[in-house]
C-alpha cells in the first residue's frame, strides 16, 4: 500500500509568521483575531433548545415539591467518558441545590448503553430518573414510567420519530436533545447537561454551571464531536473549559502539563473506556466527583492496570482471529468473550489496512445464525449509508464510519459482493494530511509558542497542526530501549513505542507529527512527537 503524503503547503524558508498565516489560511482561518475571539455571545440562545423549560419544571418540582417526601433523583450514566462528565456535570449541580444522600445513581456493565433490560428495582424510592447520554425505543420508557418515576433525557443522540411524538403527550417524560432541531446537532451530551444547568442558573439567578465548563469540554472533545471554526459553541464550551480548569482529576490526568484536547484523546479517554471494557464501570464512574488527589491518583493508576489488561485480551483476541481480505473491504472474525473489544481491535486492524472492515463474531441462538460486531469505514465517506443501501443487514446504527452492525449468515456473500462493486474505482492508501513542510532549523520556540496559541482547542473537525521534516543528518537512540528519538539540529524527535532503530539509521527519512516544548533545569526543549516515519527511497 503506497503512502500518500498530502502536504498542503511548502513553508521551508519563511518564517513563523508567514508559517502562521499560511497554515491557518489553508483551514480556511483568513482572520486570526476573530478566529481566536470566543465569546459567550458565541453560545445558542435557550430558546434553540426544545425542552428546557419543561426539563426545568420537572427538575425543580423534584428538588424542591417533593422534599419533604425524601423522595430521590436518579442519574443514569452512559458507559464512555462523555457519560461519564455527563453524569459527573448533573451530579454537581445537583449538589449544591439537595444533599447527597437524595441523589442515588446508576451505570451499566461493560460497553452496553442505555436502560434497555433496566431493573426497576432501583427505582423504589426515585421520584426522576436524569438519563444522560443514551437513547431508547418508547417501550423502554414506559417501562420506568410505568413505576411511577419521571423521566428526563438529557442527550444528543438522533430520536425516533416515536419518541419525539410520544414525549410531546406525556405529561412525565421530558427528551432535551441536541439532536431535536438544534442548531448545533454536535454538542455532546456533557454539552446538553451542562447546557440545561446553565438555563436553570438563569431561571434560578445563580452561577453553579459554570464551575462545570471543564467537564463539558472533557465530554465534546472525547466524543469527537465537532470544534471546527465553524462550530462556535462548541469552540466556546472547550476554550473556557481548557483555560479554567477546575476539577481535580481533570488536573491530575494532565501531570502538570498544559491541558489541552490531546490530553483528552490520548490521555483520558483510553484509560476510561479501558475500564469500561474490563467492567469496572462502577469503579470509574465517579473520578470526576472525587476531590482527594491520592483517590484520584490511586484509581487514575488502576485505570492503567486495566488498559494494560485490556491490551493483553486484545493481543489474545488478534492472535487467533481470521482476518479475510476480500479486495475492497476485509471482515475480521473473532471470538466473542465478556469484555466487548470489537471496536478496538477493529480500530487496530484498520490502522494497518487502510481499508473497510467488519470486525465480527459468529453467533447461533434462538434460531437465529448471524455476525454481530463492529464496522469502522476507513477511506470511505459514509460505509453506515452504504452497507445499509446493500440491503444485507439487520441492522448498522452508530457514526458514519464507526458503528455496530448484524449480518444474517445466509447474507454476507452478497453483502460483501456489493461493497466491492460500489469500492471498485477507490485506491485504498496510507494518507497523511500534513499542514506544512518546514526545516528543522525553523522549528524555534516562538513558532511552536504560536502553534500552541492557535491550538488552545483541538479535536474533531479541527486537529493538531501536523508537520513534515526531512532528515539525512541526525543521530537516533531509543529511550529505555522502548522509544525512538532523534537528534538532529536542537529538537528532538520522539516516536512513541517504536525501538526499530536500524530500520531507519544512516538513512534519509522523513518524519511527520506535531511540535510542542518542554523546560527541563530552566531550558527550552523543542520536541516533534512522530506519528510516522518514512524511509525515503
Amino acid at each position: 500500500m503506497k503512502d500518500n503524503l498530502n502536504i498542503k503547503a511548502d513553508c521551508k524558508g519563511m518564517d513563523r509568521f508567514e508559517i502562521i498565516e499560511t497554515i491557518l489560511g489553508n483551514r480556511g482561518i483568513d482572520n486570526e483575531i476573530e478566529f481566536l475571539n470566543i465569546t459567550e455571545n458565541d453560545l445558542i440562545p435557550f430558546e434553540n433548545m426544545k425542552n428546557l423549560e419543561k426539563g426545568f419544571d420537572m427538575l425543580y418540582d423534584s428538588i424542591f415539591a417533593n422534599y419533604s417526601k425524601n423522595d430521590k433523583i436518579l442519574i443514569h450514566a452512559d458507559v464512555d467518558v462523555d457519560g461519564l462528565c455527563s453524569y459527573s456535570i448533573m451530579y454537581q449541580y445537583l449538589v449544591n441545590y439537595m444533599p447527597e444522600n437524595r441523589i442515588k445513581s446508576t451505570i451499566n456493565k461493560g460497553k452496553v448503553h442505555g436502560i434497555e433490560d433496566y431493573d426497576l428495582d432501583k427505582l423504589h424510592d426515585v421520584d426522576l430518573m436524569i438519563i444522560v447520554d443514551s437513547i431508547n425505543d418508547v417501550e423502554d420508557y414506559c417501562r420506568i414510567l410505568e413505576t411511577g418515576t419521571k423521566v428526563l433525557i438529557l442527550d444528543h443522540h438522533i430520536p425516533s420519530k416515536e419518541l419525539i411524538e410520544f414525549e410531546k403527550n406525556i405529561e412525565n417524560i421530558c427528551l432535551i436533545s441536541s439532536a431535536n432541531e438544534y442548531n448545533n446537532p454536535q454538542l455532546s451530551g456533557s454539552g446538553v447537561v451542562w447546557k440545561f444547568c446553565k438555563y436553570f442558573d438563569y431561571a434560578t439567578l445563580n452561577d453553579f454551571s459554570e464551575k462545570l465548563i471543564d467537564l463539558a469540554m472533557t465530554g465534546i472533545i472525547a466524543d469527537m464531536c465537532d470544534v471546527s471554526a465553524d462550530n462556535k459553541e462548541n469552540r466556546y464550551i472547550c476554550y473556557k473549559g481548557i483555560t479554567n480548569i477546575k476539577n481535580p482529576a481533570l488536573k491530575t490526568f494532565s501531570k502538570g502539563y498544559t491541558f489541552n484536547g490531546e490530553t483528552v484523546t490520548y490521555g483520558i479517554s483510553p484509560l476510561i473506556n479501558a475500564a469500561m471494557r474490563m467492567l469496572k464501570n462502577d469503579y470509574v464512574l465517579n473520578i470526576f466527583n472525587l476531590k482527594d488527589n491520592n483517590k484520584i491518583k490511586n484509581k487514575i493508576e488502576h485505570l492503567k492496570e486495566c488498559k494494560q489488561q485490556q491490551a493483553e485480551e486484545v493481543d489474545k483476541l488478534l492472535a487467533i482471529a481470521e482476518i479475510k481480505d476480500y479486495n475492497k473491504i476485509a471482515i475480521a472474525i473473532i471470538e466473542d468473550n465478556k469484555y466487548n473489544l470489537k471496536g478496538l481491535i477493529a480500530n487496530k486492524i484498520t490502522a494497518d489496512i487502510q481499508k473497510p472492515l467488519l470486525c465480527v463474531s459468529e453467533y447461533i441462538k434462538d434460531n437465529e445464525h448471524y455476525y454481530s460486531g463492529s464496522a469502522r469505514g476507513t477511506g470511505v465517506e459514509n460505509f453506515l449509508k452504504d452497507i445499509e443501501n446493500t440491503e444485507c443487514i439487520e441492522f448498522a446504527k452508530g457514526h458514519e464510519n464507526a458503528f455496530g452492525v448484524k449480518i444474517d449468515y445466509n447474507n454476507i456473500t452478497e453483502c460483501i459482493e456489493k461493497l466491492n462493486n460500489l469500492y471498485k474505482d477507490i485506491e485504498f492508501e496510507n494518507r497523511f494530511n500534513i499542514d506544512a513542510e518546514i526545516e528543522t532549523y525553523q522549528i524555534t520556540a516562538d513558532l511552536i509558542n504560536d502553534i500552541e496559541r492557535i491550538s488552545v482547542v483541538t479535536g474533531e473537525g479541527y486537529k493538531p497542526y501536523k508537520f513534515l521534516v526531512r532528515l539525512n543528518n541526525f543521530q537516533i537512540t531509543t529511550i529505555k530501549g522502548i522509544h525512538i528519538k532523534i537528534e538532529s539540529g536542537g529538537v528532538s524527535f520522539i516516536k512513541w513505542n517504536d525501538n526499530n532503530i536500524e530500520k531507519y539509521a544512516n538513512k534519509n527519512i522523513i518524519v511527520i507529527g506535531t511540535l510542542s516544548k518542554s523546560v527541563f533545569k530552566g531550558k527550552i526543549q523543542k520536541h516533534m512527537i512522530i506519528e510516522e516515519i518514512i524511509v525515503e527511497d
